[in-house]
């Protein structure tokens, strides 16, 4: 899960910068160049992504593939799934909510502040993806020596809520390098940590479909994050939307420790 995260870090550094090489022949074209990155993302996935289902299980039938095709949110409201599946769930929905507010909005609230230009967010959010995989490349490694996914997903948590919730007591665009690398080493420990958790969760014949659903859960968080970040930005303050992301952040740590025994899979001893 680390290399996994380290690997979006990446991206993350990658994507402003060709962002910006591209923007310079032409307003249009890193649009262009994500939609034929996501047709290549989905070439590779296809024809060279190994099969999780285990083999000695019978092919999916009608059934499994017409269930498949309910939105994952629909299912968590019919209470479809077992409750430690729809916690987590229901968790990753929270995490994505919050953290796409910074992702969508700190250009807006940069600019409007402190005069930022698209090459200074582009540079922030490089900042923010090379902390990413530092922490995910290196000094998760070293933490999973001291303190079990539980204990990460916490401290990620706390990192990231404090994070969200100080930026709109910055009073300069510099400090927003500090209060981006105390976020994306929350992210960088919590996410691999918590995903790691799911992953125990799920039975080893439908690993692959909850991942999935993880995966959808989290898309609807970003979108409702933007859409109720954008609201509070414009109807009650510009740095609204990030407190309420910070303490979005604290409510998930309070509820991860009040359902630590439902979440947390005991280890079998060999």
């Amino acid at each position: 899960m680390a290399v996994i995260g380290a690997a979006f870090g990446a991206g993350m550094i990658v994507g402003p910068m060709l962002g910006g090489v591209l923007s310079a022949f032409d307003e249009k074209l890193p649009f262009y160049a994500v939609a034929a990155l996501a047709a290549a993302n989905w070439a590779l996935a296809f024809w060279r992504l190994p099969e999780s289902r285990p083999r000695e299980l019978a092919s999916p039938g009608t059934f499994e593939l017409w269930r498949a095709l309910v939105p994952t949110p629909l299912r968590l409201i019919a209470a479809v799934h077992e409750r430690r599946v729809g916690l987590f769930l229901y968790l990753f929905f929270h995490l994505f909510t919050a953290f796409a507010v910074l992702e969508s909005l700190i250009t807006l609230y940069v600019a409007a502040r402190f005069g930022a230009t698209m090459l200074d967010v582009g540079l922030l959010f490089a900042w923010i993806g090379l902390v990413l995989v530092l922490t995910q490349g290196v000094a998760l490694r070293r933490l999973v020596r001291w303190l079990d996914e539980a204990h990460l997903v916490a401290l990620g948590l706390a990192a990231m809520g404090v994070g969200l919730a100080l930026v709109p007591a910055l009073p300069g665009f510099g400090w927003f390098y500090a209060a981006g690398a105390l976020i994306a080493f929350g992210n960088g420990i919590a996410i691999p940590a918590f995903t790691s958790l799911f992953s125990k969760a799920c039975r080893s014949d439908r690993t692959g479909e909850l991942m999935g659903e993880s995966q959808a859960m989290a898309t609807t968080g970003r979108i409702v994050g933007p859409v109720c970040g954008g609201y509070l930005m414009q109807s009650v303050a510009p740095g609204a939307p990030f407190l309420a992301a910070g303490a979005m952040m604290l409510a998930a740590l309070a509820l991860f420790r009040a359902a630590r025994a439902i979440l947390v899979v005991p280890e079998i001893a060999p």
